[in-house]
């Protein structure tokens, strides 16, 4: 049995998931995955998809940030990209991805905004990745998330995105099971029949507790 945790690995990533992605894809076979990043950045620092778009994948990235997207379009040739930010009304995931080359199961979803995440990934109906990670809100212990807000953006407090029990939920709900995880960053899930030989975990070690200042608004439960 794999554990995924077993092979972090920092090359671009923020803190492992490198390792996670590269022995996940290996141990099904899939050699050049494709991915969407939607927050990829200028899709060189902290990127958890640069790896894999060296070693010749394609894909898709999305980031609304103009500044950032300028320096996108300089670096990430070969990848569909769109300036863009995602909302759950008319700027859809399955809105933008229905333009781009990609299957509706595409191989890796990476998806980190510091606001609708959860939103987001629950929102999509139409796309089914086999692998989703996903950025976590470690302030939190309990299954809570932010309010839907077309307009959040990330103003460092700890009001941001969902926490770790949250997402597990939402996985749980769209077919996915917890494969590994980055210490106060990031959540792999797979979709749970491609989930043999790797350790499944139902998410009571996934680090948790401080983070960002505390904000005066309240998270909401989910």
């Amino acid at each position: 049995m794999i554990d995924l945790n077993d092979f972090r690995k920092h090359v671009y990533s923020q803190s492992g998931e490198d390792g996670l992605i590269e022995k996940q894809f290996k141990h099904l076979g899939i050699k050049t995955p494709t991915y969407v990043e939607i927050g990829g950045g200028n899709g060189k620092e902290l990127s958890n998809t640069r790896l894999l778009w060296e070693r010749g994948s394609t894909g898709v990235l999305i980031e609304g940030n103009p500044t950032e997207f300028a320096e996108l379009v300089k670096f990430r040739k070969g990848d569909y990209l769109v300036n863009q930010y995602i909302d759950c009304e008319e700027n859809t995931m399955d809105y933008w991805l229905s333009a781009s080359p990609l299957p509706t199961d595409f191989d890796l979803f990476s998806l980190d905004i510091d606001g609708n995440d959860l939103w987001v990934w629950k929102s999509m109906e139409k796309y089914t990745p086999k692998a989703v990670l996903v950025e976590y809100n470690y302030a939190f212990t309990d299954s809570v998330t932010i309010a839907y807000d077309k307009a959040h953006r990330f103003n460092q407090t700890n009001y941001y995105g969902a926490s770790a029990s949250a997402f597990i939920k939402l996985a749980k709900q769209k077919g996915y099971e917890l494969v590994g995880w980055t210490d106060i960053h990031n959540l792999l899930f797979l979709r749970k029949e491609l989930c043999d030989g790797l350790k499944v975990h139902d998410g009571s070690k996934v680090q948790t507790g401080g983070g960002w200042p505390k904000s005066n608004r309240d998270m909401q439960p989910y």
